[in-house]
């Protein structure tokens, strides 16, 4: 992927925010779904294997596979709410990042207008003051 395409929305992306909340909604459900997965493993070696019937490898691989198509398709469903929730922190510290920023604005601002002279000296510096 070159600079250029890592920035730029591609079509049907209005601006590059919608593209980004996308990108962003992808990686929360991917790992949403990751988790899931990895729960789904611990689930099943908390299940006793039977002597009778031992896995094989290529059981224990269709078990590997289907819990990650079933942690997917668990994810996109939206019904645990992990991705809702990472988005919506997600949401409050970039708004608490953007204040944080506002107030550090202001605060250089007012810096400045207090080093700045006042409007009197102002005028009777251009000599249209008293």
């Amino acid at each position: 992927m070159d600079v250029i395409s890592a920035v730029t929305p591609p079509q049907g992306f209005e601006n590059l925010d919608s593209f980004r909340a996308e990108r962003a909604e992808r990686a929360y459900k991917s790992f949403e779904g990751m988790f899931l997965q990895e729960l789904l493993k611990e689930m099943r070696k908390a299940q006793p294997e039977s002597e009778l019937f031992p896995k094989s490898d290529a059981m224990k691989k269709y078990e590997e596979m289907l819990d990650g198509v079933l942690a997917q398709s668990m994810a996109d469903s939206g019904q645990l709410g992990i991705a809702k929730e990472l988005q919506a922190e997600a949401r409050k510290r970039e708004a608490a990042e953007m204040l944080a920023v506002d107030r550090t604005m202001q605060k250089q601002a007012l810096e400045t207008l207090k080093g700045a002279p006042n409007s009197a000296d102002n005028l009777s510096g251009l000599g249209l003051g008293e």
